[in-house]
């Protein structure tokens, strides 16, 4: 939910007595119901489901949905102040792309952005839309997804197979959209914290050609599409998803610090067809 998330965790971690006390404190019903005194205060409701901020992540019993972490952002938005706006115009901005982010996601539409199904977007009315692969369920497909997954985590034998894969720490079930995207991880820098974005994109699209034309040869020789149950190559998923442009929307789902730059600098052009961002 916030950059500071990291150093929580290493925290919790050199210090088990405080993290074990922490989260007893987070489970108590007076704890709960504050919360829920909070939210009613602030939304006029009560809170009916508690996301598990403190306990590292996301907790792989919950299984995390688009129009989830559309609520997600805009509760971070409310709830954490520290340096969280700079302006009343950068508070405008952060507001309305939350609640088109939360509206698509309510209408089901975010499922849809860049597959085949998609006709209701600027990128829609585009002769390649056609040709777009299916989109998977938007209510029943969901998959083990690791934020953290890269390929540090994984543990090779002498002769370079995989042994193990290690820190299922930010591990839950997400969208299986989510993993028909291209690994974020293929530049040792995150996209938002990068010294410029564009370079980052630039030098990405060069590392995506290599590890696609790597996937299409694997795909060919072992002939394993139906291990993955897709209509289509996952090197084809990959591909549109980067050229169409939901990898930023699944990007922009999952982090909410780099919520605002992704959204008006990649999806706001590609959903309303506006060519010029805000951030």
């Amino acid at each position: 939910m916030y950059d500071g998330q990291e150093e929580l965790d290493n925290l919790v971690w050199d210090n088990d007595d405080d993290g074990d006390e922490s989260l007893k404190q987070m489970r108590l019903k007076t704890t709960c119901r504050q919360v829920e005194d909070l939210s009613e205060q602030k939304f006029g409701e009560k809170a009916i489901l508690m996301s598990p901020l403190i306990i590292g992540g996301f907790n792989i019993l919950y299984r995390i949905s688009l129009e989830g972490l559309a609520e997600m952002h805009m509760a971070q938005l409310v709830f954490q102040h520290n340096d969280a706006i700079s302006s009343e115009d950068d508070c405008r901005n952060k507001y309305v792309a939350r609640q088109i982010f939360r509206r698509l996601a309510k209408q089901g539409r975010l499922s849809t952005f860049g597959f085949a199904e998609d006709d209701w977007s600027a990128q829609s009315a585009k002769p390649t839309s056609s040709t777009l692969s299916p989109a998977p369920s938007g209510s029943d497909s969901f998959r083990l997804w690791g934020d953290d997954l890269r390929a540090g985590n994984i543990l090779l034998t002498d002769s370079d197979d995989i042994a193990a894969l290690i820190d299922w720490e930010f591990s839950y079930a997400a969208p299986t959209q989510f993993a028909l995207d291209p690994p974020w991880w293929l530049l040792l820098d995150l996209a938002e914290r990068a010294s410029g974005i564009d370079d980052w994109k630039h030098i990405y699209e060069m590392r995506l050609e290599t590890w696609l034309s790597a996937m299409k040869r694997v795909e060919a020789e072992e002939n394993i599409q139906d291990l993955h149950s897709l209509p289509v190559p996952l090197s084809t998923y990959m591909r549109e998803s980067w050229e169409i442009g939901w990898f930023w929307l699944s990007y922009d789902a999952r982090k909410s610090w780099a919520f605002d730059t992704m959204y008006w600098r990649y999806l706001d052009d590609k959903i309303y067809g506006r060519p010029e961002y805000i951030c």
